[in-house]
């Protein structure tokens, strides 16, 4: 991870819409979450951030795509440890492309964790670019739109949480003025 969820959280809150894109594609997951709590909390709008990040996502992929296509083998020999991809979990990918294509992507794209090797194994292996578009646009517009929900939620989850938490904290506080009271009233009273 580039950045810690506050740096991001504070860039976005900061610059809007203008920095979603370029930290979208290094660190989807996280900034799509981040939107949707912003999003919650009226700071930015959903649909706005919903298409950044779509196409922040997709340019990502493409990346991803890419280094397979025209760095092949070469480049995750020498860099894929930088990028989570080990050459056996390409090789193995490589296998199921040519009958399961489009059920390898939507699941690498949905999984995020097998995410990187998928798409550059695509791109090793020549996939189409017009299926991989496809496969990957459908994955992307589920995801994002998930991910945004459940930042979303749980900024409106925060805000309820934290007036129940005001409660607990007034009722506590009053318990303990009661008790000061009592304890000095208490104190107070000459003892027969």
């Amino acid at each position: 991870m580039l950045f810690t969820t506050a740096q991001i959280l504070q860039l976005i809150a900061q610059y809007r819409y203008f920095v979603i894109f370029p930290i979208a594609v290094v660190e989807g997951p996280i900034v799509t979450i981040l939107c949707g709590l912003l999003a919650s909390r009226g700071l930015m709008y959903f649909s706005v951030a919903f298409v950044i990040l779509v196409i922040a996502d997709l340019v990502g992929d493409f990346i991803y795509y890419a280094i397979g296509y025209w760095g092949g083998t070469r480049f995750i020999r020498r860099f894929g440890k930088y990028l989570r991809i080990e050459e056996e979990q390409v090789s193995k990918l490589n296998d199921g492309f040519a009958e399961h294509g489009g059920k390898i992507l939507m699941t690498g794209k949905l999984s995020h964790v097998v995410g990187a090797p998928i798409l550059v194994s695509a791109g090793l292996v020549k996939y189409p670019v017009s299926r991989f578009l496809w496969y990957s646009t459908l994955a992307t517009l589920i995801k994002t739109f998930l991910l945004l929900e459940i930042g979303y939620y749980l900024g409106e989850a925060y805000d309820r949480l934290a007036t129940y938490l005001d409660y607990v904290g007034f009722v506590s506080s009053l318990f303990v003025i009661v008790a000061i009271v009592a304890v000095f009233y208490y104190l107070r009273k000459p003892l027969k």
